[in-house]
C-alpha cells in the first residue's frame, strides 16, 4: 500500500495520520523512533479551530537527562472524521509546528534544554523521508509524459 503525501507551499508535507505512522515506522531504528499514540487524541486550542496531534521522538543519547521530545503538528479540522482519526490529514510544516516537551541534556554539570538540537534530531529525518516519497509521486506522474522531463 503506497504512502500518500502530498506538498504545499503554504502548508508543508500533508499526509493522514495512518500514513504518517507508516513514515515514522520507515525512520524509525535501534533505539531513535518516532510515533504517535495508539488511541489518537487531538488537542484543540481553547476558542479556535485548530486540532493539534501529539508526534514523539526518543534518541537516548549520553548526557541527555530524558530522551523522549514531543512537538505538535496542526490537523486539518475539514479532513476529520469522527468515527476514524487515522484519515485525518496532518500538516508538516516546520513554520507551524510547535514544541511540546523538550529534551533535558547535562551540560557543564547544568540541566539545559537545547530546542535547536531537539528540532534536528526530530525534523530532519522526517524532511528526509518525506522529500523522498513527494519525489517518488511525482515521478510516478511523469512516467511517460514529456511535460515532465
Amino acid at each position: 500500500m503506497p504512502i500518500t503525501v502530498w506538498f504545499s507551499a503554504s502548508h508543508g508535507y500533508i499526509l493522514s495520520i495512518a500514513d504518517l505512522r507508516r513514515v515514522f515506522s520507515l525512520i524509525s531504528h535501534g533505539s531513535q523512533r518516532w510515533w504517535i499514540e495508539n488511541n489518537v487524541t487531538l488537542r484543540r486550542d481553547p476558542g479556535k479551530q485548530t486540532f493539534w496531534l501529539t508526534l514523539y521522538h526518543a534518541n537516548p543519547r549520553p548526557g541527555q537527562m530524558t530522551d523522549e521530545i514531543s512537538f505538535q503538528a496542526p490537523v486539518l479540522p475539514v479532513s476529520m472524521v469522527s468515527s476514524w482519526e487515522e484519515t485525518a490529514l496532518v500538516c508538516l510544516d516546520p513554520e507551524i509546528i510547535r514544541p511540546q516537551v523538550e529534551g533535558l541534556y547535562l551540560e557543564n554539570d547544568r540541566v539545559v534544554g537545547d530546542f535547536l538540537e531537539d528540532w534536528n534530531l526530530f525534523w530532519q529525518p522526517i524532511k528526509q523521508a518525506l522529500s523522498h516519497l513527494w519525489g517518488q509521486y511525482l515521478a510516478t506522474l511523469c512516467e511517460g509524459e514529456t511535460l515532465c522531463s
